[in-house]
């Protein structure tokens, strides 16, 4: 129960007999309660008719001010001298809703749950299981156990009012796993469903190399399309661990040795942990629909395959998803462990009749049970605090004996947060599909995979990109991810080179000034020359230009056409003056015929009206989209797919490369920044010799 205090001002002016009724009330009953009253007194205040000031001062302890000094009732013969009148009041009532939410019994420190140092680490030996210490009952460590058999203990749930300590115990929990266990013998899946930041700390960040080595995806507030992409990404664990238990004639990863058997590794085992889960179920539509399935699914099976999931939540309350699957889902989940919280919730999250949650007093106090929440089997523990600055230091010692800047840095995935594109090139070399055409980056997509969603530059009919929609910061960011990988892959095949000519309708607009110099810096130390085209009139007489080099055979070699803005360009559809054919035409014409002469278009329109209005219901033939902001209806009549549901929400894009069923939902890159683009210059200028270009 949290302490409460009522505080009254300027009494007895404003008070009626029916509010001093109340107030009597609790200043004689209150404090049993944890409600306290602070009153101050104004003897000038004339009182309302049935208030008798006496009747509420009586049971309070006085405290008298005069001067400089104070006189307390409870403090006979003793003076006290006031502090100075508070300056900044926003930052002391900040300070006191802190402390105040943080009160709990004398705290326990995450090290005294630490195993000896000289057991970290040491191989999982085959039939045992996973265990972590996370607080103490008594003076007995509250272990929390993860296995496969002799019991079954496979998945915990974990839950908890607000400011109850729910983050706390996750963290705890997660970093004494990673002490006891190295990355070899366990992988973690740390999603946040809700506006959370706790996981942050665990991956990468500025300024801060070191993260936990054992993070294999961090979904940091990440939404309801990435944690379905997880639970996919688990299922489908699941079928190549069958496969693999097969090959070595075993049912459960308990039978496997530390070293293998049949020649193959024994799999890592895995935590899943997925807080505030039930965000996943939420609505009556399909995602919820897949989720609840593949939920029910990996709870029920995953156990034998060393899968194990931690399920945490403040309520399960308005879940109808989840209320129609709560006893198959639950029914897999014998660990419970809830902190302070209603009657209701402590009995759905233990069991029926089970409200032992609900008698807890300080936050970090916690009930654990390992037994389907039956009440005999209740233990309550105090959670260990898990200081923000022990756990940083901790995961830098881990990541440090895990091999440092040699781990693999996890999957981290922002909600509303565009793809780091230095990063990726960092991580990830450009490739090329089948054919030896480049595989150009169209963005990350939504999903566990770090390889980027790609579609391929062939020198065929139809090659070539259109993207649609608002944003011209999102517009230069996935053109720059389209060029600079079909560069880089065509360098990587020891290709000729493509030169650049970036039609530049939107010059003007200084939000994109610096990504595009960045890009243009890039892609000059790759080696690639970069012609930057900015008026209208420059423009169009450009793709004149080029349309004439295709007809007559003379394009210099492989060339990427990079359209920025091209529904801002004046004129498209009308024929200049001497001419008998329009821009768009010779645009047409470029699109159609460039990409069997060597010249492949990435180009960015706002709207797809405007793309028919300039190139005709066909729209060149060309049969890859990237979608950004668009009107559904529009994304659908494109792809030829009238049931696509598309919500343009931000960092998001559709990706369809014209050939396979679906298009990808993906994460598009975010343009170069000043900086990314003088890393990116210096990891991609050549090591040997010099490769030549002119801007």
């Amino acid at each position: 129960m949290k302490p409460r205090v009522l505080v009254v001002l300027d009494y007895p002016r404003g008070v009626d007999q029916t509010a001093q009724a109340d107030l009597v009330r609790l200043a004689q009953s209150g404090q049993a309660r944890g409600i306290s009253l602070l009153v101050t007194f104004d003897p000038t205040a004339q009182p309302a008719p049935g208030v008798n000031p006496d009747d509420l001062l009586g049971p309070l302890s006085t405290v008298v001010a005069g001067g400089d000094e104070l006189w307390a009732e409870a403090l006979p013969g003793v003076s006290v001298v006031p502090d100075g009148p508070v300056v900044d009041t926003e930052a002391v009532c900040r300070d006191v809703v802190e402390r105040t939410s943080k009160a709990a019994l004398p705290t326990i420190g995450f090290t005294e749950t630490l195993p000896p140092r000289e057991t970290w680490w040491v191989p999982i030996e085959q039939g045992e299981g996973l265990e972590a210490a996370i607080g103490f009952t008594d003076a007995d460590p509250a272990v929390v156990r993860l296995r496969s058999g002799n019991p079954p203990l496979p998945h915990v749930l974990v839950a908890g009012a607000i400011g109850q300590g729910k983050s706390n115990l996750l963290l705890a929990l997660i970093h004494n796993l990673a002490v006891r266990y190295s990355p070899d013998d366990l992988e973690m899946y740390l999603i946040d469903m809700k506006h959370g930041v706790e996981f942050a700390r665990l991956g990468p960040g500025p300024g801060r190399k070191a993260f936990l080595p054992h993070a294999k995806v961090l979904g940091i507030h990440a939404d309801r399309t990435f944690g379905v992409a997880v639970l996919r990404h688990l299922n489908q664990e699941l079928v190549a661990r069958s496969q693999v238990f097969k090959q070595m004639d075993v049912t459960d990863i308990a039978q496997i040795p530390p070293g293998g058997l049949a020649g193959l590794p024994r799999p890592a085992r895995m935590l899943v942990v997925l807080d505030e889960f039930q965000v996943l179920l939420d609505g009556d539509d399909d995602l919820a629909t897949e989720a609840v399935g593949l939920l029910e699914r990996i709870a029920r099976i995953a156990r034998s395959y060393g899968v194990h999931m931690v399920l945490s939540t403040q309520t399960l309350d308005g879940t109808p998803k989840l209320t129609a699957k709560r006893d198959s889902i639950f029914g897999q989940v014998p660990v419970r462990i809830a902190l302070k919280t209603t009657s209701n919730d402590s009995q759905v999250v233990l069991g029926a009749g089970n409200s032992a949650a609900a008698g807890l007093q300080f936050r970090g106090q916690a009930i654990l049970n390992d037994n389907y929440g039956a009440t005999g089997d209740n233990r309550q523990i105090q959670v260990a605090h898990a200081d923000p600055d022990v756990l940083a230091d901790l995961r830098r010692e881990l990541w440090e004996r895990a091999g440092g800047e040699r781990v693999s840095v996890p999957r981290v995935f922002h909600l509303a947060e565009p793809a780091n594109l230095r990063t990726t090139v960092g991580s990830i070399e450009p490739g090329r599909d089948v054919t030896g055409a480049p595989n150009a980056w169209a963005g990350l997509p939504v999903a566990v995979t770090e390889q980027p969603a790609t579609i391929p530059v062939r020198h065929e009919p139809g090659a070539g990109v259109f993207i649609v929609g608002d944003g011209p910061a999102d517009a230069l960011g996935v053109i720059t991810g389209l060029t600079l990988s079909t560069v880089l892959a065509a360098r990587g095949a020891a290709a000729e080179i493509p030169k650049v000519v970036l039609l530049d309708a939107t010059a003007a607009d200084p939000a994109t000034t610096v990504g595009k110099r960045a890009l243009t810096d890039v892609l000059f130390a790759a080696g690639c020359s970069v012609e930057h085209v900015t008026s209208h009139e420059s423009i169009t007489a450009r793709i004149f230009t080029l349309r004439d080099q295709i007809r007559d055979r003379q394009v210099p070699g492989p060339l990427l056409v990079l359209g920025h803005g091209l529904h801002a360009v004046a004129g498209m559809t009308q024929n200049p003056e001497g001419l008998m054919e329009s821009p768009a035409s010779a645009l047409d014409d470029v699109l159609k015929h460039g990409p069997g002469a060597g010249v492949v278009t990435f180009a960015w329109w706002n709207r797809l009206h405007v793309v028919t209005e300039q190139l005709g219901f066909k729209r060149s033939s060309v049969s890859a989209y990237i979608f950004l902001k668009h009107p559904q209806d529009g994304v659908r009549s494109a792809l030829g797919q009238p049931l696509l549901r598309w919500a343009s929400d931000p960092a998001r894009c559709l990706v369809w490369d014209g050939i396979g069923v679906d298009p990808v939902l993906a994460v598009p890159f975010a343009p170069l920044t000043a900086s990314e683009g003088e890393q990116l210059a210096l990891q991609v200028r050549p090591t040997t010799g010099r490769t030549e270009a002119t801007r």
